[in-house]
């Protein structure tokens, strides 16, 4: 589904991914981790066309990425959500998701002619993500749980077939955290899509991904199944923590 291939970006002098290469196959749940600063962010930036590459390659299902912007890789069929929740603040929820399926279908917003009735499509995603009961609250006042619930309509507005998540339940209570796992996870299932996700909680790590990749200094130092990254010396010494003796 996804190739990354050789990729690396540098700031100022500072290398902060080098060389990532990583394969994420089709219908598959994979995690990218590591500690603070090792680069998760600015991979996912460079796989969405957010950062321009230095050099290497980013292709989905074959097709190129490298260099085309944002919105382009979006149609392309990758949908994200960020560590900093991206919704229209100010705009109702049903709103915001219509403005989500006003950019899939590429019409413009003309204050002369009223947009085209999208009532089943907006509907068909508020029961999705389960905010049909918080349509009409303001984005911005709704709880931090909610807003990421409404950041998941948005991109599922695209009709991904596969989805980034940067760390999807960082600031959410223990329950939140419970509540946003399922609903992606039972959304990624339903809809037969790819989910690639970066998460600092180990227990959901292990406990949903098929595949594991490790990131450390910018560099991909391990990838494979769970028991195989748990395992490895290089990713305790690390991230994980060496087992005691």
């Amino acid at each position: 589904m996804l190739e990354v291939d050789g990729i690396t970006k540098s700031f100022a002098g500072f290398t902060a991914v080098n060389k990532a290469t990583l394969t994420v196959g089709v219908g598959q749940v994979h995690a990218v981790i590591g500690p603070n600063g090792a680069g998760k962010s600015t991979l996912f930036n460079l796989i969405t066309g957010h950062l321009t590459a230095d050099a290497g390659e980013v292709r989905l299902e074959g097709k190129r990425l490298t260099g085309l912007p944002p919105h382009a890789v979006v149609r392309s069929g990758l949908g994200r959500s960020f560590q900093r929740i991206s919704v229209f603040s100010k705009m109702s929820v049903r709103e915001n998701i219509q403005i989500g399926l006003v950019a899939r279908e590429r019409e413009e917003l003309c204050f002369w002619r009223p947009l085209r009735d999208r009532r089943r499509d907006t509907d068909e995603l508020l029961e999705t993500v389960g905010l049909i009961d918080e349509q009409n609250a303001t984005a911005g006042q709704m709880s931090y749980g909610k807003q990421k619930q409404l950041e998941l309509a948005l991109a599922l507005a695209g009709q991904p077939r596969i989805l980034l998540l940067d760390e999807p339940t960082a600031g959410m209570s223990p329950r939140e955290t419970d509540e946003c796992i399922e609903l992606v996870m039972r959304v990624v299932k339903e809809r037969g899509m790819t989910l690639l996700f970066t998460e600092h909680d180990m227990n959901i790590v292990f406990g949903i991904a098929d595949r594991i990749s490790v990131l450390h200094h910018g560099e991909i130092i391990a990838s494979g199944a769970p028991e195989e990254v748990r395992a490895n010396t290089s990713v305790q010494e690390v991230y994980l923590g060496r087992p005691a003796r």
